[in-house]
């Protein structure tokens, strides 16, 4: 999938990789954007762990917004994805992404939601895409992904951009203007592997 607007800001290129339970598997920068897209498409083809991906988003940094923006993404279609039978499900989880990959919305519920409702969620939060997962009854507290839209009215318009403003100030870096963004995903590293500790912890008691 692409976007509608070309990246042009800090030079890097981050490569997500999320599993088949909708949780990001690993991060990794890069300063060009095609070996972003190989790493995702190589980790796709692994013999062990390839289907257990989702899907692979790369984000960066626009100058003009100063937010995280994904410029390309991609589904495997390959992934051990949740085949749904409304007989064996317990629950559905929808997660809605904005156009910087993060979660706007959660929700669980116990109706299968239709492709209709979702989308028209997807425009009144002006969302990027949204991932419905499910649950089977009896079964632990995992969801597994069953589907995914992407928002094909999604749409970005900056109104009296004066490109004078994306230049850097005397005796500032980009490290300075984007702190906010980095300091954002640095958060999101911790919570990443806050989360994996806890799934050690729990598999070894």
């Amino acid at each position: 999938m692409k976007c509608n607007i070309k990246p042009k800001g800090y030079n890097v290129f981050q490569a997500r990789l999320y599993n088949i339970t909708d949780d990001i598997y690993s991060k990794v920068t890069f300063i060009n954007k095609e070996e972003a897209i190989k790493h995702i498409l190589d980790s796709f083809t692994q013999d062990a762990y390839g289907q257990l991906f989702a899907r692979g988003v790369i984000r960066t940094i626009d100058p003009c917004l100063s937010q995280w923006i994904v410029p390309w993404s991609v589904d495997n279609n390959k992934a051990l994805l949740f085949i749904e039978d409304e007989y064996i499900i317990d629950s559905w989880k929808i997660t809605f992404y904005d156009m910087g990959d993060d979660i706007i919305l959660l929700q669980e519920v116990d109706n299968n939601p239709t492709e209709e409702k979702l989308r028209k969620q997807m425009v009144y939060l002006n969302a990027f895409y949204v991932v419905v997962s499910c649950k089977e009854i009896g079964c632990s507290e995992r969801f597994v992904i069953a589907r995914t839209y992407r928002n094909n009215k999604f749409s970005i318009n900056i109104l009296n951009f004066d490109p004078k403003a994306t230049k850097l100030k005397p005796d500032e870096t980009l490290e300075d203007r984007y702190k906010h963004l980095i300091d954002q995903d640095a958060k999101e590293t911790e919570r990443i592997n806050s989360n994996r500790r806890t799934c050690i912890n729990e598999a070894t008691d």
